[in-house]
């Protein structure tokens, strides 16, 4: 990504008094005094926040659904209760957490990105990342620590039932110098995600990334300048985020932020043929909690698509149940179901290996899992055809072989036995013409006694 030439005395906007007043006299000396101004910070209204966002570029940024923070009161969230926040979430996800809030400095909500000079966050990464997603820190006085902690986080889906197994991510959201810190943790096990490190930066919190303990990541700066990089930490479905952010001296300031890493399933059917031409097709996406997260029918048409429909991942693996349905009238078994899926753009033959009417499938957090269910008329099974000819040449009689095997003729008008028939009848055959020939013969005899014995 390109990055901006920055005006000399940007880095010391918030670093120690030296490299500041030093940048003031150069710009001095040329005639040119250049103010930098911080992004617009304000305080909302306690309350619910909006919801959730998304940027552009950086580290997953199309799966990375950043938290509205504008609800954020830094009284109620120092109270002994704390504050209790409540976003919505792509999807129909609902989020739960109390803000705890503790430390010399004040926290209020900004924008991305928090520093306009130096925070890589909105400045180079999740660019138009809309609402007040950062928690920032006040000026004051000498060096400080301020402590936000998220706790008690729950998400339930659209049926209100918990979400289990979804994946929470923080982010030094400002520019860590020299003389600051961020530390990242849990009550489960926290890891770096990835790190942000722009053209010609070698300062930020990208530089010093340790992994303190399994719940615990910390991040130190290095240098004072005006490229700054960042990096991202992640965790496993906590009940308790915490970030403590940590300056050397009283115009110094951090930021942090928060967002849930969200993945993507799309289902389309594609109708082949009909065995009926008022036969409709649909396509629905389930989630591992029963609740109907997309669906779609194709009616008359010959194709049909859920679009792309965010989902919360479930690392602890369980699935989203991927089904086509049969319309009113329709009968699904006249038709064969072929799956074709991809991930992330390619071709994954495992995930529609079980094909049927149903598949199951469990995407990674960030991943895209496209799915095609093709369908096309049953075949009907092929069928064979015995020919009988008798001695009659115009007596033919054609018998369909059933699926058994077992074969049935029709005998001529001459009366000859057919061609077929088990070994066992041909005895009984030659006996039945015995006896019609002994037959004949006795009434031969018997005529021509009749005959000498008259008068």
């Amino acid at each position: 990504m390109e990055t901006s030439q920055q005006p000399p005395s940007t880095a010391g906007r918030k670093r120690n008094g030296r490299p500041r007043l030093a940048a003031l006299g150069t710009l001095l000396l040329v005639g040119v005094i250049t103010v930098a101004s911080p992004a617009p910070l304000a305080s909302a209204a306690p309350g619910d926040g909006t919801g959730c966002g998304y940027g552009t570029g950086g580290p997953f940024a199309d799966t990375l659904c950043w938290i509205d923070m504008s609800g954020y009161n830094d009284a109620t969230a120092r109270s002994v209760d704390g504050q209790l926040l409540s976003a919505t979430l792509p999807g129909g996800y609902t989020v739960e957490f109390t803000v705890r809030t503790s430390g010399t400095r004040g926290i209020v909500p900004s924008v991305f990105p928090t520093w306009d000079f130096g925070a890589a966050v909105g400045k180079y990464i999740y660019l138009s990342t809309p609402g007040q997603p950062a928690l920032y820190q006040t000026t004051g006085q000498g060096a400080a620590g301020t402590t936000i902690a998220l706790t008690n986080i729950s998400v339930t889906d659209s049926g209100d039932n918990p979400v289990r197994g979804w994946r929470f991510v923080g982010v030094d959201a400002e520019a860590t110098a020299d003389s600051e810190s961020i530390t990242f943790s849990s009550n489960v096990p926290v890891s770096t995600l990835a790190t942000y490190v722009p053209a010609g930066a070698t300062n930020g919190c990208q530089v010093n990334v340790q992994q303190i303990d399994a719940n615990t990541v910390n991040c130190t700066g290095t240098n004072v300048g005006s490229v700054y990089g960042t990096v991202l930490v992640g965790a496993t479905e906590p009940s308790t985020f915490t970030q403590t952010m940590t300056v050397g001296n009283g115009a110094s300031r951090e930021g942090v932020a928060f967002a849930f890493q969200s993945s993507t399933i799309s289902l389309d059917v594609a109708v082949a043929d009909r065995a009926d031409a008022d036969d409709s097709f649909g396509v629905e996406v389930v989630s591992p909690e029963s609740a109907v997260v997309g669906a779609a029918t194709t009616g008359a048409d010959g194709a049909a698509g859920t679009g792309d429909l965010v989902v919360l991942p479930r690392v602890d693996g369980s699935s989203y149940a991927l089904s086509v349905t049969a319309g009113t009238g329709t009968d699904l078994a006249s038709y064969d179901a072929s799956w074709s899926c991809t991930r992330d753009g390619e071709p994954d033959a495992s995930l529609g290996a079980a094909g049927g009417a149903t598949i199951d499938v469990s995407p990674d957090a960030g991943e895209r899992i496209a799915c095609t269910v093709a369908l096309a008329t049953v075949s009907a099974p092929p069928s064979s055809t015995t020919t009988t000819t008798t001695n009659d040449p115009g007596a033919t009689t054609s018998t369909t072989v059933a699926a058994t095997g077992t074969t049935s003729t029709t005998i001529g008008t001459s009366g000859t036995l057919p061609a077929t028939g088990s070994d066992g009848a041909r005895p009984l055959a030659l006996v039945g013409l015995a006896l019609v020939a002994g037959g004949g013969l006795l009434l031969v005899l018997l005529r021509r006694r009749t005959i000498a014995t008259t008068p």
